[in-house]
């Protein structure tokens, strides 16, 4: 998976920027559904995603992250895409 964070800290104004943030609370939920239903390995990973993202305080409740810290949660976010990708798709495809 291909990861970059560009920078966006150029000479604005600050009613110019716009303030981001990302959730993951919706894909949190959606992890704890698919573990309820799912009869294959993969209740498994997704157990395991889930524990990889409790580890940090402030997503254990599906929080939000900053994008001043987006660079903190990099295994995070190649575990999303590992949990949302099948296995058999090629990497190449995304990048």
């Amino acid at each position: 998976m291909k990861t970059k964070v560009i920078g966006t800290k150029a000479k604005q104004r600050s009613q110019e920027i716009v303030k981001g943030i990302l959730s993951i609370k919706t894909f949190v939920d959606y992890l704890k559904k698919r573990i309820v239903n799912e009869q294959t390995i993969k209740s498994e990973f997704y157990r395991f995603v889930l524990k990889k993202i409790a580890k940090y305080d402030e997503l254990g409740g599906g929080g939000v992250i900053s994008m001043d810290n987006i660079k903190k949660y990099t295994n995070i976010f190649e575990l999303i895409y590992a949990a949302l990708t099948t296995a058999t798709e090629s990497n190449s495809k995304f990048s």
